[in-house]
């Protein structure tokens, strides 16, 4: 667990754990819309978009603040939605946070 931790403090320091909630239900339900994370969290879709950014590509201006965690392709049948997933690097993220986190997926 140690380890975890260092590793994430070493490489992740803006991670705080709006983010991390964000990014365990992505890792639980891939797929979902920000509005059914919001949903999902008991927060507005405005706040989650904005943590979403950052855990993707960053907001406007502050691009290189962006984690590469998170991708969000549009959906196939529907161009306004975006389903989320986790990129790679979001998912070797994740195996470190499962230890800290107690998921057992």
């Amino acid at each position: 667990m140690a380890d975890s931790v260092a590793f994430l403090a070493r490489h992740y320091p803006s991670l705080d754990m709006a983010k991390v909630q964000i990014l365990m239900v992505i890792a639980e339900s891939p797929g979902l819309s920000v509005c059914d994370i919001a949903q999902e969290l008991g927060e507005r879709p405005h706040h989650i978009q904005f943590h979403v950014a950052m855990l993707a590509v960053g907001k406007r201006g502050r691009e290189k603040h962006g984690m590469g965690l998170v991708y969000s392709p549009r959906d196939m049948f529907d161009k306004r939605r975006v389903n989320l997933q986790l990129t790679e690097q979001g998912q070797r993220l994740m195996r470190h946070l499962k230890p800290l986190t107690g998921s057992k997926r």
